[in-house]
């Protein structure tokens, strides 16, 4: 299994899922400054650095290197976020996102072409793949 602690190479990853599974923008009138992907990108590094709102805006403020890899020119307010989270997190678009997510471990030889399982801990309270309590719950 491939693991990695660097927000780069999660950004990248997070990027190019959400870049194949969602629109660049959720309707043809809404504003132009940010895509659906670099926002849910944003919000895979809130959750992956374990910011908030606010910590996410000034960690993009900071690292020139995380806005190049998700090509923002401009870093987007705490607010813009937070709107996004509720717009973005809702069923049908993260289940698009989740299943990117298993096409690009399958690109990447990380799973198998076919797998029995495929969990993800959403509770948040485990830092590795799945937790201890689903692996006994499965044995």
């Amino acid at each position: 299994m491939k693991t990695t602690k660097s927000t780069l190479t999660v950004a990248r990853m997070a990027f190019r899922a959400a870049r194949d599974s969602l629109p660049d923008h959720a309707k043809a009138k809404s504003p132009k400054k940010f895509t659906q992907p670099q926002l849910m990108a944003c919000l895979v590094i809130k959750e992956f650095r374990q910011l908030d709102y606010r910590g996410v805006t000034m960690l993009l403020k900071e690292w020139s290197d995380l806005r190049d890899v998700l090509g923002l020119t401009q870093v987007p307010h705490f607010t813009t976020l937070c709107a996004a989270a509720k717009r973005l997190l809702r069923k049908a678009k993260a289940d698009a996102l989740l299943d990117a997510v298993l096409t690009h471990c399958r690109k990447a030889k990380i799973m198998g072409r076919r797998s029995k399982q495929a969990a993800i801990d959403s509770t948040g309270l485990e830092s590795r793949h799945v937790s201890a309590y689903f692996t006994q719950r499965c044995k």
